[in-house]
């Protein structure tokens, strides 16, 4: 049996895109579905856990009809080294079984508040560096006398209630051996977590490696724009080079509606809808956010605008949620994508899915 425990700097977990989700599980025994108040001791845990981060927190147990059960909401911070996508540590409970302890649970919570626990705790231990940079090495045990005020042993009491909690669920099975016994081998309130730092890293070398991209085909349309005009040419009127931005999407066919050159002919039936609903419409008229988006339709009558999206790529999930904060804050419109099943809602902290009917009962609105 396994405990999911879900990180988000924002509560609405369902509008939030998989790349700003934090998971950690804890792997239980199926004998603990049998314990009495199993369910009630799963949520204890999860919000034991609340107490030790700053971020929303949602629960999972399936065997027990736990499905992103939610624990703790906090609304989106504005400090940065608070959110989840610029943290580097963790708060770390380890357990382990058998005489050499070797075998080993992680209980792993993101962005951890460390505010309340001695400074000395941070520093790493050891005399070599791989002492140093070992997570065995540098775990403090629970009873250690670390607290001193009444916040810190406020901190270790809630820490000791956890751990009671977990072991009485990893102690579920019928026990073969006294070796046999899950312990607690000790915590680090705030340890380097390698695996953040490398999903990091990739997140940003995909943004990163999506603007080139961008970049590179603008320049590319920019460069046949002007050889057109050096040769007396049009460049709007070729067909090499679309009259409103430039670049061919992977797997979309471009097309003409009303005199105007799309991308796609899924934007193509949009706009086909547009007209039919009576609605006035422009396509690609600006720039939007420091990204410099071009949002595919802009509803001036409505104060809506509509990306239409085949499929996102990396910056979408960055850069529609930068547009989405300009539009709002500075126009008093609203951003929406409109995609081939269904459509979403883009607010300044997240996605928010929903159906094609109530999309266009929202346009309405």
């Amino acid at each position: 049996m396994k405990i999911t425990f879900t990180f988000t700097d924002s509560p609405d977990l369902a509008s939030l895109p998989k790349t700003e989700v934090y998971t950690t599980s804890l792997d239980i025994p199926d004998d603990a579905v049998h314990l009495i108040g199993c369910r009630e001791r799963v949520l204890a845990v999860g919000e034991l856990v609340g107490k030790f981060t700053q971020a929303s927190l949602h629960i999972t147990c399936t065997p027990l009809q736990l499905k992103n059960h939610p624990i703790k909401l906090v609304p989106p911070t504005e400090n940065l080294a608070e959110r989840l996508q610029f943290s580097s540590r963790s708060f770390f409970v380890v357990f382990t079984r058998g005489a050499r302890r070797s075998l080993k649970r992680q209980l792993k919570i993101f962005t951890p508040g460390f505010e309340t626990i001695p400074r000395y705790m941070l520093q790493q231990r050891g005399k070599r560096a791989r002492e140093r940079n070992s997570l065995s090495h540098n775990l403090w045990r629970i009873d250690s006398s670390w607290a001193k005020s009444d916040s810190e042993r406020e901190y270790q009491t809630n820490l000791k209630h956890l751990i009671d909690q977990v072991l009485v669920l990893l102690n579920a099975e019928p026990m073969q051996h006294p070796n046999l016994v899950w312990t607690c081998s000790g915590f680090h309130p705030c340890w380097v977590d390698d695996r953040i730092i490398d999903r990091h890293n990739k997140q940003v070398k995909e943004y990163l490696a999506a603007e080139r991209r961008k970049q590179k085909e603008a320049e590319k349309q920019a460069a046949r724009a002007e050889k057109l005009r050096a040769q007396g040419k049009d460049p709007i009127a070729q067909s090499e080079l679309p009259a409103h931005g430039a670049g061919r999407r992977p797997g979309a066919r471009p097309g003409i509606f009303k005199g105007v050159q799309m991308r796609s002919q899924l934007e193509i039936r949009f706009a086909a809808q547009l007209e039919e609903k009576g609605y006035r419409w422009v396509y690609e008229s600006e720039a939007l956010g420091d990204g410099g988006y071009l949002v595919d339709f802009h509803l001036p009558d409505l104060n809506v605008w509509v990306e239409v999206k085949g499929r996102f790529e990396a910056r979408d999930h960055y850069l529609l949620k930068e547009v989405a904060q300009l539009l709002k804050s500075e126009r008093h419109e609203r951003l929406l994508v409109y995609g081939q099943s269904r459509a979403w809602v883009v607010n300044p902290s997240g996605f928010r899915e929903i159906a094609h009917d109530e999309f266009w009962k929202l346009i309405n609105r």
